[in-house]
């Protein structure tokens, strides 16, 4: 995964369904944090849990390039929706996040909904990056 810190041709990392737990979302927060080309992940049915949502959303905040994040059939609870939430009021790029799937409650996805739709763009922020 280091090669992808660097890259900036790839738009689009699809690698669902390959069962690779937390340790892949360790693995991306580090690409993500210096990464901001890459436009769409899709790591759903990986396994993944509230310790790996955790990991995943200290940097995603940051990130300023990921504009569609795909979570769904992985083992997040509310915990893991909570810590999303949290982040989502800073995060000024995502547009998509699926979390189809996964053991949050309504009033977990509510907060999520919430935190997505408190982002109101300013005139100091940067315009979004273009679609590829």
């Amino acid at each position: 995964m280091s090669a992808l810190k660097t890259n900036v041709h790839l738009r689009q990392l699809l690698i669902g369904s390959n069962e690779l737990g937390n340790l892949a979302m360790l693995h991306l927060s580090f690409v993500l944090k210096t990464n901001h080309a890459l436009h769409e992940l899709s790591v759903r049915d990986n396994k993944v849990t509230d310790a790996g949502v955790l990991w995943f959303a200290t940097v995603l905040k940051h990130n300023a390039g990921l504009q569609s994040l795909d979570l769904a059939q992985n083992q997040i609870t509310d915990k893991g929706a909570e810590v999303l939430a949290r982040v989502l009021v800073q995060q000024r790029t995502l547009t998509h996040l699926d979390l189809e799937g996964n053991n949050i409650s309504a009033t977990a996805l509510t907060a999520v909904g919430d935190a997505l739709a408190a982002y109101t763009p300013n005139q100091d922020d940067p315009p979004p990056p273009p679609p590829p």
